[in-house]
């Protein structure tokens, strides 16, 4: 297993090639990134009553399509993570920011069922990868910034829903439920802003350029060093249940919650969630700003500690 002193002879020729100040895009783009995560993730809950309406599903298949979208980010967020560590943070990140922005908008088009669940699990894929948005703005800020910025930037997701509320608020009603997931294509320019104007991280290309003269790692898996190591996977394993039972309430409360204010109570949901996602904001960057005081891992949205490397 490489140790940072390993990798120090390389980080000091790939870290010339980012500018200082490289690491202020790479936070403002990840902050769109998770500004268009946030939103598909909320719109599929505020539109659910009208698709079910237009395709006349049931219950069941409504369920069913939430589920469908939690399976295909779970399969995302594994083989992204792989990818990631292959093919680099930069080129996954835009692949999968374009996978499910094309995805969201070709929703519109569906007309069944079948359609729908089709084109959400595979853009579900892409929305799964998005939690190494996190993972390349932490590989180009700096250290001791570290916690406050990572912590700012899980705001994004929280900013996607209130974006998304208030296109709801005038789309759906005017134009309906298809041109709110046509408009929701958008981010796919992003993607390529992306692509092109970040590139990978100085430790990314360490790491490559490092493997490269590793003969020994073509006989040891990284992946197996995980659970060789006792308190690796300890933490590995409490991590991965942690993740499963926050993101199973979070993202069922966002797929069935509108739905049953609006058709049960007869509440309007768009009115209510706007003040929670700007509380939820302010709390973000509340325990982002103790955990730089007080040194602690913030939990991001995604269910993973924020703060990737230790300070």
């Amino acid at each position: 297993m490489k140790t940072p002193s390993d990798l120090q002879p390389y980080q000091a020729v790939t870290h010339a090639t980012v500018s200082q100040g490289r690491w202020l895009l790479v936070f403002v783009l990840g902050y769109l990134a998770l500004i268009a995560d946030g939103a598909d993730v909320m719109m599929y809950g505020l539109t659910l009553s009208r698709i079910k309406d237009d395709f006349g599903l049931t219950n069941v298949e409504a369920g069913a399509l939430g589920s469908l979208t939690l399976l295909g980010m779970a399969i995302g967020g594994i083989v992204g993570g792989w990818a990631s560590d292959r093919l680099g943070r930069v080129r996954v990140v835009a692949w999968a920011l374009a996978l499910f922005s094309l995805g969201a908008g070709m929703l519109g088009f569906t007309h069944s069922f079948v359609e729908f669940a089709a084109v959400r699990f595979i853009s579900s894929l892409g929305i799964g990868c998005m939690v190494l948005v996190t993972t390349l703005v932490a590989e180009y800020v700096p250290t001791e910034r570290r916690s406050l910025v990572l912590g700012m930037l899980q705001t994004g997701i929280s900013a996607g829903y209130i974006v998304v509320i208030a296109l709801s608020n005038w789309i759906l009603p005017l134009y309906g439920w298809r041109t709110l997931y046509y408009v929701s294509a958008v981010p796919v320019l992003l993607a390529f802003a992306i692509k092109f104007a970040v590139p990978e991280p100085a430790a990314w290309l360490a790491s490559r350029a490092a493997d490269r003269k590793d003969t020994a790692r073509l006989v040891d898996n990284r992946y197996a060093q995980i659970f060789r190591d006792r308190q690796a996977r300890t933490m590995f394993i409490l991590w991965t249940f942690t993740s499963i039972f926050i993101l199973s309430g979070f993202y069922g409360l966002n797929n069935w919650l509108p739905t049953y204010l609006e058709k049960e109570l007869h509440i309007k949901f768009r009115s209510l969630q706007a003040g929670s996602v700007i509380a939820g904001a302010g709390a973000a960057c509340t325990c982002s700003a103790a955990s730089v005081r007080h040194s602690f891992c913030p939990l991001s949205f995604s269910g993973t500690p924020a703060t990737i490397s230790p300070r």
